[in-house]
């Protein structure tokens, strides 16, 4: 699902639009940086996303999973983003495609 973000920050950030690939996750990261702040980056789940909204790259993943957080009594990885392509693994009630999230993390981010 793709979900509008609005940035605005007069003379910092360019009118535009983007087909970058980021998430809630990744404000936290953004703010710090600029804002000065270090932060134990291995707690952080999200990624600085200042390169996109400076306009100075297209993206900074190109992958994302999505996890449920035990809602509709599934505990495991819900779908996976790459780039443009996004595969579902739970639909209308039943689970369509069993993997284990480990290796799906170890081929994304290795």
């Amino acid at each position: 699902m793709r979900v509008p973000a609005l940035f605005h920050w007069h003379g910092k950030i360019q009118p535009g639009i983007s087909d970058a690939l980021v998430t809630g996750l990744d404000i936290v990261p953004t703010v710090l940086r600029l804002a000065n702040l270090s932060a134990n980056t291995d707690s952080l789940h999200g990624v600085d996303i200042w390169p996109v909204l400076a306009d100075e790259e297209e993206g900074v993943r190109t992958s994302f999973l999505y996890y449920s957080g035990g809602a509709r009594n599934w505990t495991g990885a819900l779908a996976l983003r790459y780039r443009n392509f996004k595969a579902h693994f739970y639909t209308q009630g039943t689970v369509q495609f069993h993997i284990s999230c480990h290796i799906i993390a170890l081929y994304i981010y290795c």
